[in-house]
């Protein structure tokens, strides 16, 4: 999508792009204003039409030179400069801002939406954790099986899952060659098969083993105790045998606990999903503080459940950073994908964090509110001021004090509320992340 690969040219680009855009609350103020404008027009012209024909004058001033007073008046203080900035000014100052501490807004949809999230889906592997697993164990299922470990590399080449890699990694330190395969096919979510001289070979998780009819219930009783401590486990089968498994362990980010506590702070449910066993889900939600989540999702399966806490009526927000992800992310009213995931998670998210830091997500949220809240204020404002000024223009204080208010001074108050708009969204700049 863009032509330059450079993370300063993508930055600019996402954030003209965010600007550019018009959020929600934008098209609505849109919609007032064409009602706001021709209805101002009409009583402008009605009450001037008023004075020039039902009254003598005021003071100094003949009906005429007071109709012609009142129209003028009525007609600039009016205007709707406010009302118009109140909107795109704090959404201008509020991307900026974003895009300083690395949070990276794609459309300008998901700052509005943000501001009304009130259930997050993070995944695990990735997001959660660092995405860096690597292999502590291979175990062998009998002495005359294939290496599951070289078969596993076989399969995972060319492969950019954290899996794949950690079992590269690891393999690379054996002098055996690859296996090239004849066919190598991607079941999403569950792992690779490959082919080669009429042989069928598999890696991947229980639901892939179960679709090939491979029997792993004789060996599930050692991986339980395994499973419990967090472990990731892939297994290996030849010709629907097990021939084998691997183990691995992904670290959880650093900031991964201090950052699900503050989203709760928020009023935020925080549930994981993820494609990891029961077993594995369980352990790290536990160990994070997360009380639901959702194992052994396959990639439809996550935007399914996204889906249907969005007919629930929740404002879903999803983290995630994989391809397993991409589709709960387009989902999700808030889409958010971690600057290191993969480019489909990338294209598919509406916020993108280039620190890779899971506070970012709290902060993408808090952000989303402050700028609401400057919108709202300078909504408010600008309604307030047209809701005086015009009847004062209008001369509604004429009979009782004898003061209308003149052209100029209308001048004066329609640049001052215009000021003030823009004075309250540039205050938005002062807005920091909460690292604590």
């Amino acid at each position: 999508k863009y032509h330059d690969d450079t993370i300063l040219a993508n930055v600019i680009a996402l954030v003209d792009e965010a600007q550019m855009g018009k959020a929600p609350i934008q098209r609505l103020v849109d919609r007032i204003s064409a009602i706001f404008v021709p209805a101002v027009v009409i009583c402008a012209i009605l009450a001037s039409l008023s004075w020039m024909f039902f009254s003598e004058g005021y003071g100094d001033y003949n009906s005429t030179e007071l109709a012609i007073m009142v129209l003028v008046s009525t007609l600039v203080i009016a205007c709707p400069c406010a009302l118009g900035l109140a909107t795109p000014t704090a959404l201008m100052v509020g991307t900026g801002v974003g895009a300083q501490y690395g949070l990276l807004i794609k459309g300008i949809d998901a700052l509005q939406k943000s501001y009304k999230t009130n259930t997050l889906i993070l995944d695990k592997t990735g997001t959660l954790t660092i995405g860096k697993p690597s292999v502590t164990n291979v175990k062998i299922v009998n002495a005359e099986a294939d290496n599951p470990l070289m078969i596993a590399a076989s399969l995972e080449t060319g492969s950019t899952h954290p899996i794949a890699g950690a079992i590269s990694k690891a393999y690379s330190k054996d002098s055996e060659q690859l296996i090239i395969f004849d066919k190598v096919e991607n079941i999403g979510g569950m792992g690779l098969l490959g082919y080669l001289d009429g042989k069928e070979y598999a890696v991947g998780n229980q639901a892939l083993m179960e679709r090939k009819g491979v029997i792993v219930s004789d060996t599930i009783q050692d991986l339980k105790e395994i499973l419990t401590n967090g472990t990731t486990v892939v297994f290996v089968s030849k010709d629907q045998k097990l021939i084998g498994w691997i183990e691995m362990e992904d670290r959880l980010r650093e900031t991964t606990n201090l950052a699900i506590s503050k989203a709760k702070n928020l009023g935020l449910e925080v549930i994981m999903l993820t494609g990891d066993r029961i077993e594995t889900a369980s352990t790290i939600s536990k160990e994070v503080g997360i009380t639901r989540f959702e194992a052994e999702s396959k990639p439809d399966e996550k935007a399914a459940f996204v889906k249907k806490l969005q007919q629930e009526g929740s404002t879903v927000a999803m983290i995630g950073d994989g391809v397993n992800d991409a589709a709960a992310l387009a989902i999700a009213d808030v889409g958010i994908a971690m600057g290191a995931g993969s480019d489909i998670a990338l294209e598919a998210a509406d916020i993108v964090l280039l620190r890779d830091d899971l506070l970012d997500v709290v902060s993408t949220l808090e952000l989303g509110r402050a700028t609401m809240r400057k919108i709202r204020g300078n909504l408010g404002w600008a309604f307030v001021y047209n809701l005086v000024g015009i009847p004062l223009a209008m001369g509604a204080l004429i009979t009782s004090t004898g003061w209308l208010l003149p052209p100029a001074f209308a001048a004066g108050a329609m640049a001052l509320s215009s000021v003030s708009v823009v004075f309250n969204s540039l205050t938005l700049k002062s807005w920091k992340p909460h690292r604590a």
